[in-house]
């Protein structure tokens, strides 16, 4: 894939990924004195346990498998047609690297969403 494409791909991707894992209930507790690690647990928690994360986890499980499916039918129809020989590097090696950075995307998605809700509920307490 190009630059631009996986650009695109990605904004889309992470768009979803955003819309799935913010729950649907945007309250924000204030409590006072509450440790910031305190407020980090609890906010990771919600974000996890709720009707539309399961949506996330299914998405990334799909373009996970989609990614090994996809580079792995490359190195099929390569040893089909003859040309094993010809190829630099094994398309196996890109699916690894598409899938390495999926999950990471997507943890950094998480964690940025998750520090997002705890800022705002610490400026509410304070």
């Amino acid at each position: 894939m190009s630059l631009l494409e996986i650009i695109v791909v990605g904004l889309i991707w992470g768009g979803l990924m955003i819309y799935f894992l913010m729950p649907f209930n945007l309250e924000l507790q204030a409590m006072p004195n509450i440790a910031f690690s305190q407020v980090f647990k609890r906010n990771s928690l919600k974000l996890i346990f709720h009707k539309k994360a399961f949506l996330a986890l299914v998405m990334v499980v799909v373009t996970l498998y989609y990614f090994w499916q996809f580079y792995g039918s490359i190195q099929v129809y390569q040893t089909i047609h003859g040309e094993d020989g010809f190829t630099i590097v094994n398309p196996k090696e890109h699916a690894i690297y598409y899938m390495i950075g999926t999950c990471i995307y997507s943890i950094l998605i998480y964690i940025l969403l998750v520090l997002r809700r705890t800022y705002k509920e610490l400026a509410i307490t304070k």
